[in-house]
């Protein structure tokens, strides 16, 4: 699936993209002198971004699973083009 294949890249291209803040986090946080506020902001976006990527990906993975009712074009072109001396196999 096309959407799938896009929601999963435009999701990895975003974490990566995170990357770079969450390494200034953990180098400021290595530091002697670091304060809980001067991070809030920081991560509260990080919070909230990867949130979003989650539900992303969880879509991704629904779209995947996703399967709906009764036989997809493709299977009944080749229920059309099958003889009709062949029986019918029922796949449930």
């Amino acid at each position: 699936m096309v959407i799938k294949l896009a929601i999963t890249v435009v999701v990895t291209v975003v974490l990566l993209i995170h990357m770079q803040p969450i390494t200034n986090i953990a180098i400021a946080v290595s530091g002697p002198d670091w304060s809980l506020g001067a991070l809030q902001t920081t991560s509260s976006e990080l919070v909230v971004e990867s949130a979003t990527a989650l539900v992303a990906l969880l879509v991704a993975t629904a779209l995947s699973t996703y399967k709906p009712q009764g036989r997809t074009q493709l299977g009944q072109r080749k229920l059309l083009a099958r003889p009709a001396s062949e029986p019918a196999q029922v796949v449930e």
